[in-house]
């Protein structure tokens, strides 16, 4: 069933929510492509969509016919504007078009779209402000809900252990509408996630910046339980993929874990990569260079997110 998008095709919201009252400034026809799901926003004349089902609502749109006058943008450009110049969608992310047939397409499902170095975010959560950590950059402190969840809760699980503890340095997740992040390849999807480190005492420029991990001044109870409670994530839907730490922190670590008790001991084998080698495909915690002063939390797709790779 193809559906005609003309020129201000009305938005119709879910779940009662009503449309916000800017308007755009310029009408365009986005798409998305990303693992068999396409996101079109079709406010442009003359843009058909062809649904993947018919009914009342489609899931995905399966394909979007172009007007010859109108090119498909690049991926980044959709990531830059389309979302955006529709409506701001102000922290709803699933939205649907209606068309001249009474087709009703959904547009996007989820937050997290594409992939973490290749991708955006939709609608993104921000993640809060709290005495028990420090946000270096609060242009760059959106993630989907799922990572900023699990990521607060596992510092307040540490808080609650060590309740003496200086506030925890947290570097950047994602802007606010995803895409590419100076300094990084990734962080683009809302799925990245950079930590600093628990320290004796704490080092004169953190929790402003990072600090680097040595022997001497490492709080190794503290960042040990950091990392076990985001590591304690990866068998749920959404938890931690993996941990990126540079190998030469592993060492530390494990240096100290093994004159701990067997269950500690235990949970090293684990959940970190050493002593198997910098190579090994083994452990949630895994070594990456240029990270002895943070951990780069990466989190899986959430499952409502149809556009996550």
């Amino acid at each position: 069933m193809l559906g005609k998008l003309a020129q201000g095709q009305r938005v119709a919201y879910l779940d009662g929510v009503s449309a916000p009252s800017r308007r755009p400034t310029r009408l365009r026809s986005r798409v998305l492509l990303a693992t068999g799901f396409a996101a079109a926003l079709a406010v442009a004349p003359s843009a058909e969509v062809s649904a993947g089902r018919q009914g009342e609502r489609a899931k995905t749109i399966e394909r979007v016919r172009w007007p010859a006058s109108l090119q498909p943008p690049s991926f980044a450009s959709w990531v830059r504007s389309a979302l955006w110049e529709l409506v701001d969608v102000k922290g709803w992310s699933r939205f649907f078009v209606e068309t001249s047939e009474g087709l009703g397409v959904r547009l996007a499902v989820g937050q997290s779209v594409g992939k973490p170095y290749s991708g955006a975010l939709v609608a993104g959560a921000e993640f809060p402000d709290h005495d028990a950590w420090h946000r270096r950059h609060p242009k760059r402190i959106y993630a989907t809900s799922s990572t900023v969840e699990h990521v607060r809760r596992a510092i307040e699980t540490v808080h609650v252990q060590y309740p003496n503890l200086h506030r925890l340095s947290v570097g950047d997740l994602s802007a606010r509408h995803g895409g590419k992040l100076g300094g990084h390849r990734s962080h683009q999807s809302g799925r990245d996630v950079d930590l600093g480190f628990y320290f004796r005492e704490r080092p004169f420029v953190y929790p402003f910046k990072f600090a680097e991990a040595t022997a001497r001044n490492l709080n190794f109870r503290a960042t040990w339980a950091l990392i076990k409670a985001l590591a304690d994530t990866s068998d749920e839907p959404d938890g931690v993929d993996y941990i990126l730490l540079d190998y030469s922190v592993q060492k530390l670590l494990y240096i100290w874990g093994m004159q701990q008790d067997a269950a500690l001991r235990e949970e090293m084998e684990r959940i970190l990569q050493y002593p198997r080698g910098r190579q090994a495909e083994v452990g949630i915690v895994r070594h990456y260079p240029k990270h002895a002063n943070h951990l780069h939390v990466r989190f899986k797709c959430p499952p409502q997110d149809m556009l996550c790779v």
